[in-house]
Parts: C-alpha cells; sequence; structure tokens
C-alpha cells in the first residue's frame, strides 16, 4: 500500500476534524496533532480537550475523520483508518486511506425532521411552518410550502433542536431551491452572522444529538 503523504497529513495539524464513524455518523470533533511517518499513525485528540467520546471508538474501530477548508482552500481531506491505541486525553488511529478532493459542502449535516418556524427577512407576513430536514454548523435544508428566491434571508427565531436543548436565533441565505413535490420547495441554506460562540453550543447541539441517535440504534440492535 501507498504511504500516505506527510505532508498532506501535517497540513490539517489542530484544525477542526469531524471524527464519524464507517456509518458516517459523528463521534465528536478532534483535532490532529502528530504523524508517526514509520507507523501510519496519527495522534487524535478531540478538540475541545475532553475525552468523553473514547467509548465511542474502542481499539479497532473504523475512524473517518474529516477536515474542510484545509488553510482556507475549497479541499476537504478525508483520512480513514482504525484505532491501534485509547488513552486518557487521545487516540492512537492507523491510517489505512487519504483522500483529497474538493468540496461543495462544508460540514457534516444532522438529519431531521423537525417543524419549525421561519420568517423571510424584511417581510411583514407572518412566520411560516417548515420542516428541517438537516443540520451543520454551517447550514440550514428545510422543505417549505412557502415559495423563496435564491438570496432570500430567513431568520430562525428562539428555535430549539431537541427537548431541553438550547435556543438559537439563526439567520441564514438560501443558496439552493428546487421543488420537491407538488407545492413543497427544498431549500438549502448558509448561516451568516454567526458568533463564534453560538457556532460552538450548535457544534455541542448537534454532537448530543448524533450520540442520542447512536445510542437509540445500539439499543435497538440488542432487541
Amino acid at each position: 500500500m501507498k504511504k500516505p503523504d506527510i505532508d498532506l497529513i501535517s497540513s490539517g495539524f489542530d484544525l477542526r476534524c469531524e471524527v464519524l464513524n464507517k456509518d458516517n455518523l459523528l463521534l465528536f470533533l478532534g483535532r490532529i496533532t502528530d504523524f508517526d511517518y514509520e507507523t501510519d499513525e496519527i495522534t487524535l485528540e478531540e478538540y475541545h480537550g475532553y475525552n468523553t467520546s473514547w467509548e465511542l471508538a474502542p481499539i479497532d474501530t473504523l475512524l473517518r475523520i474529516r477536515l474542510n477548508n484545509v488553510h482556507g482552500t475549497n479541499k476537504v481531506l478525508v483520512l480513514e483508518g482504525n484505532v491501534t491505541q485509547t488513552e486518557f486525553d487521545y487516540l492512537i488511529v492507523h491510517i489505512n486511506k487519504v483522500i483529497h478532493k474538493d468540496e461543495g459542502r462544508q460540514n457534516f449535516r444532522h438529519g431531521m425532521n423537525l417543524e419549525a418556524y421561519v420568517e423571510l427577512e424584511g417581510s411583514n407576513d407572518e412566520k411560516q411552518l417548515c420542516t428541517i430536514i438537516d443540520i451543520s454548523v454551517s447550514g440550514i435544508g428545510i422543505k417549505s410550502k412557502t415559495k423563496y428566491n435564491v438570496g432570500d434571508t430567513l431568520d430562525f427565531n428562539n428555535l430549539q433542536l431537541r427537548e431541553f436543548g438550547p435556543r438559537f436565533d439563526l439567520k441564514c441565505k438560501i443558496l439552493r431551491e428546487r421543488e420537491e413535490e407538488d407545492e413543497v420547495y427544498f431549500y438549502g441554506c448558509k448561516f451568516y452572522e454567526m458568533m463564534e460562540y453560538d457556532e460552538e453550543i450548535l457544534c455541542q447541539d448537534i454532537l448530543i444529538m448524533q450520540a442520542e441517535e447512536i445510542m437509540c440504534r445500539k439499543a435497538g440492535s440488542r432487541i
């Protein structure tokens, strides 16, 4: 097997990365801190310095580690490998595959089916009901019977994604629009004017929802 490109991997050192399992479910946010060229192993820590997710990635677990916008480019770096060692504050992962590609979508998207109200910015119309289809730290996908246009700005006020979860005031701009079925439209939207603190809270909320989904799947498999 061809050796992984050390320069390519080292270009992602200390950047926030998404750590997914073989089913592409998000496990935690991490960062690569080292790469051993002799063993093809990386050192992977949690991005915020916690170590609460290791139970989701025991030894031999296949991980996909995704880094977006490497050094400000529209490139995505995906590393695939198996966990070989777990320590208190880091994992060791043996890298089997490295993929470097262009990518339009910049972040992992968590699938949902949540009704919410949205308001067209600058309009005097009442808030309209929509269904949230997916969400990431960079954007949201919705379905609605209301016709909007690419470039329109939508406001979600006091949005709660899960029971007992935090509430968000989010602004997003419509980038994509298509008619899904008769008088039902899909809109792909990108968040803007989001403070870094709010982005981190949204990240954690998505992680919690993803962890709950993983635990539900595990519980279902035992039945």
